[in-house]
């Protein structure tokens, strides 16, 4: 798998999150302290997360950054 490929399910990973959690793109990035924007990029797979960045995510849906990142 390439890195690009694994931008791409990455990006699909935390969409389903947020689709579970029923919350929308501005409410995900409140919470997490992102712009809406980056969490529009990082859902399209356009951009490398830092690792602070899905301490956040994961904190906001509930689960462990491992769960977001073992695709």
């Amino acid at each position: 798998m390439t890195f690009d490929t694994y931008k791409k399910r990455l990006g699909q990973r935390l969409l389903e999150l947020r689709g579970r959690a029923e919350l929308t793109q501005v409410e995900v990035a409140a919470k997490a302290k992102l712009t809406r924007q980056h969490l529009q990029r990082l859902e399209h797979g356009n951009c490398n997360p830092k690792l602070e960045t899905l301490f956040e995510l994961a904190r906001v849906y509930g689960v462990r950054v491992a769960e977001i990142v073992d695709l």
